[in-house]
């Protein structure tokens, strides 16, 4: 059946038959810490055998690596023992099961904290090793993060002092050598803030009778030009480890205190990564998002058609997500750093603050301060997004104008209305900042916003945290206080704010399973109106030309950033 918007289709009566089944099997549900998730996955959107094989053996491989790290003799029985486990079972089971897997993986590791935190990479056997864990050390390494980690959202420019972080001159000018001064750099818009403001308050938690921490730190780095055509580097200035102007500030000049403030940094980093920014605006937002399509979208809905690709096991993979992420005793209460409700309010603030009709990559960076060139040169997280969202923007608006000829199409659209309107009720997908579409270049923006989200934006986010999760350089949490710029602060107490090897392998056990790769952005299957074909040909033509200009950026990175890559991005949220 080929594609039709509902004020031409001439079977209105059989269109508005069939949503109304849709409502009664799609429903959101809020009974859970307010979260809005589907009331019930249907059978028909997880039962596909393809998705727990590729997720399924992930996990797989996480025992056997555990085995061969720990000197078991019989890797490959345990990995068979495992495996049974999802062999002839309902598909109602295979999440519950995951989890248990993932438990056992970890259930026999000592709690011990190895005495030279680069041990910690001893546990990667089977596995690849975190590319991180090579040269995490350096603070040049560390603020390489801030533009292209696992969570290079937070970096704003900064346009004035900070009454609430008063970083002295001499303080900077002793984070730079001597080489720059806070004035030249603050004139030249060569500063940048990562403000974890979000934490202020908020307790840590309990894990094995461990005390977590959590600071709400404020970061300060510099664009430091290089020298006689030399490359140039972002570094890390102070880290003040509170929101208030009285809360400890510490430069690279502080030795181990410095070091154990980048620490409590990257405990909020992983925090503020997890809960907000992959949970909250990734993975919840984008359940918001299908429910609302697939309960006021009919099928041959042009928009439909273009974005069910885009929502691909999405909601399989949030199901499992409430059976093993968000439950009390699951990943979350485990390995982030507040109790779990505290947890979930602070994901929740978090998408109160996030307004998806203004997630574009050009607003984002725009908002932040930082879409000037010259004073950010490289910012990898931007500069690749920056050439796949218009060529994806392009597609959606070269499709759209193919069912939507004037504006007027737009506003005669119920479905789309009704689409928009249930994204953000109350009793629908509550995002914020939602309002009527009326052109067909709102419309476009809209729907591409969706479909970067799903796709190249998620990637970024998730196939990134692996990369990143040496525990020595990016706990999930801190175990342990301080800094407190004192004699207090020695390797002994660094050693303590990170976590023990079962914590840190609990870790590897979540993420490598989130390295699996399902489907990939601009691999549609074939659209049943043959005038997208043509299309469909110049969107992958385009993709895999910014693919090569990436891969050929990439080259020259001190780290591999390839994320936005579009042969190694995915078309949905599935893991």
């Amino acid at each position: 059946m080929l594609p039709s918007l509902p004020q031409d289709d001439p079977h209105k009566g059989k269109r508005e038959q069939e949503l109304n089944r849709a409502r009664e099997k799609y429903q959101f549900d809020y009974s859970y810490e307010n979260l809005a998730n589907a009331k019930e996955v249907p059978l028909v959107d997880k039962s596909d055998p393809r998705y727990w094989a590729g997720v399924g053996a992930k996990t797989l491989e996480v025992s056997a690596n555990k085995a061969l790290w720990k000197g078991e003799e019989k890797a490959q029985e345990i990995t068979e023992r495992f495996k049974r486990l999802f062999d002839g079972s309902e598909p109602d089971n295979f999440g519950k099961l995951r989890s248990q897997l993932e438990r056992e993986t970890v259930s026999d590791i000592d709690g011990s904290r190895p005495e030279d935190p680069q041990d910690y990479e001893k546990m990667f056997v089977r596995l690849r090793t975190p590319p991180i864990a090579h040269n995490w050390k350096s603070d040049e390494m560390f603020a390489w993060q801030a533009v292209a980690g696992y969570n290079p959202t937070m970096l704003t420019r900064m346009t004035e002092r900070w009454s609430q972080f008063p970083v002295t001159d001499e303080q900077y000018s002793r984070a730079v050598a001597g080489q720059d001064s806070f004035d030249k750099a603050l004139a030249e818009g060569r500063l940048f803030t990562s403000d974890y403001r979000l934490f202020a308050g908020v307790p840590g938690g309990v894990v094995d009778g461990i005390q977590k921490y959590l600071t709400a730190p404020i970061a300060l780095y510099s664009w430091q030009p290089g020298a006689a055509g030399q490359r140039g580097r972002l570094m890390p200035i102070a880290i003040q480890c509170g929101q208030t102007p009285d809360s400890p500030i510490f430069t690279p000049a502080d030795g181990i205190s410095w070091r154990m403030a980048r620490t409590a940094l990257m405990g909020a980093e992983s925090n503020q990564g997890g809960l907000v920014v992959h949970f909250g605006l990734c993975h919840l937002a984008l359940e918001s998002v299908v429910l609302s399509a697939r309960r006021q979208l009919a099928k041959e809905h042009p928009v439909r058609v273009l974005l069910e690709p885009h929502f691909q096991y999405t909601l399989i993979a949030n199901e499992i997500t409430k059976s093993s992420l968000v439950n009390p005793g699951g990943i979350i209460d485990r390995l982030q750093s507040p109790p779990l409700d505290v947890s979930l309010e602070v994901c929740l603030k978090g998408l109160a603050e996030f307004h998806l009709s203004e997630s574009a990559p050009p607003k984002d960076f725009a908002r932040r301060g930082v879409d000037d060139l010259e004073g950010l040169p490289e910012y990898p997280f931007r500069d690749d997004s920056l050439q796949v969202w218009p060529v994806m923007r392009d597609w959606v608006e070269a499709y759209l104008r193919l069912y939507y000829k004037q504006d007027e199409d737009v506003r005669n659209d119920p479905e789309f209305a009704g689409f928009v309107r249930e994204m953000g009720a109350d009793d629908g997908g509550r995002l914020q900042g939602l309002s009527a579409v009326n052109t067909i270049a709102e419309l476009v923006d809209l729907v591409a916003q969706i479909i970067f989200r799903a796709s190249s934006y998620h990637a970024s986010i998730n196939y990134s945290l692996y990369d990143f999760c040496f525990a020595a350089s990016g706990p999930t949490s801190v175990y342990g206080p301080g800094p407190f710029g004192t004699a207090e602060d020695t390797e002994g107490a660094l050693r303590e704010m990170l976590p023990p090897e079962d914590l840190a392998y609990e870790s590897v056990a979540i993420y490598w399973p989130l390295t699996a790769k399902l489907n990939r952005l601009g691999e549609y299957e074939a659209f049943e109106d043959p005038r997208v074909a043509p299309l469909l040909q110049t969107l992958q033509s385009r993709l895999a030309e910014v693919d090569r200009s990436i891969r050929q950026a990439d080259a020259a990175r001190p780290l591999s950033y390839l994320y936005y890559a579009p042969s190694e991005a995915t078309q949905s949220i599935h893991v």
